[in-house]
């Protein structure tokens, strides 16, 4: 997904880091992709997309122009993208290291307090959100539990624990672009109005990065 990134000037840097990232999988060289990406105004193209999602594009008329984006909203994107890589269930089940549920919520690998608030907001009853408050980041959990075999979640709740996600993802993504924008004496100001002048789908690549890698 991330190599469908591509950007009319400075290939060469762009394609290094990219390399960097996938070969050495260090944090540095996610942030340095994710620099590249705002600063650089890439744009980002479809190879596999559906024939109607590429009917609904216009030329790019300029090198230095995006693609706009067919998502009507950075939740829509994101949702989107987590359905492709993660795909999507409406109960829990078990995953590759504890369970999850919807797009990638796995609450044995998130603290307490962020699950109660998923929990909460995806209207989970008093006895479910204390199943989810005891599997909290806790590594050995690998079933689901009795309290969570039978709950299943509606489209709505599953866009509520997803946008959430999202959140939480973005200001991760935000707070350390702030510290290495700093670290490396760059107007973070810049780089915040650039990442949120990207369309859509560029966002949602840069927060599901956050998501897979951290």
């Amino acid at each position: 997904i991330y190599i469908r990134l591509a950007y009319e000037e400075n290939k060469e840097h762009t394609f290094e880091a990219i390399h960097n990232a996938i070969s050495q999988k260090t944090t540095k060289d996610w942030i340095t992709l994710a620099t590249v990406c705002l600063c650089s105004q890439i744009s980002l193209h479809y190879q596999n997309e559906p024939a109607e999602i590429h009917q609904k594009v216009q030329p790019v008329k300029k090198a230095n122009h995006f693609l706009p984006s067919v998502f009507h909203s950075k939740l829509e994107a994101f949702t989107h993208l987590l359905l492709i890589t993660e795909h999507k269930t409406n109960h829990f089940y078990e995953d590759n290291d504890g369970v999850a549920v919807g797009y990638g919520w796995n609450p044995t690998k998130n603290p307490k307090d962020f699950n109660l608030t998923v929990a909460k907001a995806m209207g989970l009853n008093k006895k479910e959100q204390k199943a989810i408050e005891a599997i909290s980041d806790n590594s050995r959990v690998q079933h689901v539990p009795a309290n969570l075999k039978k709950v299943v979640f509606s489209e709505k709740q599953l866009k509520t624990s997803a946008n959430i996600m999202m959140q939480a993802y973005e200001k991760e993504f935000l707070n350390v672009v702030k510290v290495k924008s700093k670290e490396n004496n760059i107007d973070y100001s810049i780089v915040e109005k650039n990442y949120k002048s990207l369309p859509y789908n560029h966002q949602a690549v840069l927060l599901h990065m956050t998501y897979k890698v951290g």
